[in-house]
């Protein structure tokens, strides 16, 4: 599954693990039903709500609500079946390792926690360096993301270093790989 990820979009990561055979789901309500419709554009409701019908197997009204449960239910279960969530850290902080998500939906959330393994994708200028700057960093993203309506943040901290040992560094590729 994947959550809003232009990252993804920009290193065209669903285009090469589709591939390799995978099946990759978008999980935002808008990016799924163009998932279904094979990327057209403007799909009206009456034929959103067929598509979700199809989906669910059960008949959907074209109410945005109905749509939306709908979709819901078909989403999460989804979630739970799938072996790799993708989501995309809105930054990082380097003091301590965390990764920090801004989102409104959930999506995010549900693909970092149902799936059995969770990649997370982050720009390398998207780093700050401590707590604070992470502070300042969320002021500036959440008005300027859809995330005025609803704020929710999503921090997936890591083990703190403990005292006397060595800071860890971020670094590029894969375990490993020199």
């Amino acid at each position: 599954v994947k959550s809003g990820c232009p990252l993804a979009v920009k290193l065209d990561l669903v285009t090469h693990m589709e591939s390799c055979g995978l099946r990759v789901c978008e999980t935002s309500l808008v990016q799924w039903t163009l998932q279904l419709k094979q990327k057209k554009q403007n799909v009206p409701l009456d034929e959103v709500a067929a598509m979700v019908s199809s989906a669910t197997g059960e008949k959907i009204s074209s109410d945005p609500e109905a749509i939306l449960s709908a979709a819901r239910r078909v989403l999460k279960g989804i979630y739970a079946g799938a072996d790799l969530g993708i989501t995309q850290a809105d930054f990082g902080i380097a003091e301590s390792g965390t990764l920090v998500t801004l989102e409104n939906e959930g999506n995010a959330r549900l693909a970092a926690v149902l799936p059995r393994l969770h990649l997370t994708l982050l720009e390398a200028e998207n780093v700050v360096a401590d707590l604070t700057e992470a502070a300042a960093q969320a002021v500036r993203l959440l008005p300027h993301a859809g995330h005025e309506a609803r704020r929710c943040l999503l921090a997936a901290p890591v083990r703190q270093r403990r005292a006397g040992r060595p800071r860890g560094r971020w670094r590029r590729g894969l375990p490993g790989q020199a």
